[in-house]
């Protein structure tokens, strides 16, 4: 398992993401999700981030972007997954994830 290596700003609220992710956890934004077809490196990241529950601020903090690159990023992934919400994406996500896993 690899771990995601992140640079946060100075604040507060990015201060408390670095500590919870530095305590030896690793985050597992692991290669599966990048392999879903057609999402960039960027727009599986943010996916990642909202299947633990990130808001769009919260994500545009941990990953040092605005929160409207964070819109764009989740309109763009919900149009490559056939999707209208957050919630329908991470269920792509899920049964993405399960059938890797029933493939091995």
């Amino acid at each position: 398992m690899s771990k995601l290596n992140l640079k946060l700003r100075r604040t507060p609220k990015a201060a408390r993401h670095q500590r919870r992710l530095s305590d030896n956890r690793h985050v597992k934004n692991s290669p599966v999700i990048e392999k879903i077809p057609s999402l960039s490196r960027r727009e599986s990241e943010v996916l990642s981030w909202v299947s633990r529950g990130k808001t769009n601020s919260d994500i545009g903090e941990i990953l040092g972007i605005s929160r409207r690159t964070v819109d764009t990023l989740l309109s763009r992934t919900y149009q490559k997954l056939g999707v209208e919400n957050r919630t329908a994406a991470v269920m792509c996500l899920i049964e993405f994830i399960q059938t890797m896993q029933n493939l091995n």
